[in-house]
């Protein structure tokens, strides 16, 4: 990684930590349905939603990972988006995490 990208990663979320965070709070929401928990959720997959979603226009789709503009094909961070989405939608009906464009 060049220097200039390594500064730019200090901080910055990736899909991993993110999708961490945003089940930990969907796990406080099935217990005490508070709708703020949801909403921090919800909002940490539209990041990913919004930001890392990439298609390349021949069909092929998939998530920045490790950081914003790498376009890697990274099946388990893929499966992760695609897992909070549907934890997403099953609690907010929220169709944009249903299939993603």
């Amino acid at each position: 990684m060049a220097d200039a990208d390594h500064h730019r990663a200090k901080g910055c979320p990736n899909l991993v930590c993110t999708v961490f965070a945003a089940d930990a709070l969907l796990d406080a929401y099935e217990r005490d349905p508070q709708p703020r928990y949801l909403e921090i959720a919800s909002s940490a997959a539209a990041y990913i939603l919004e930001d890392l979603y990439w298609t390349d226009g021949d069909g092929t789709a998939s998530f920045s990972y490790p950081l914003p503009g790498f376009r890697t094909m990274t099946h388990n961070a893929n499966f992760l988006a695609a897992a909070l989405f549907c934890r997403v939608y099953r609690h907010s009906g929220e169709a944009r995490f249903l299939e993603p464009r």
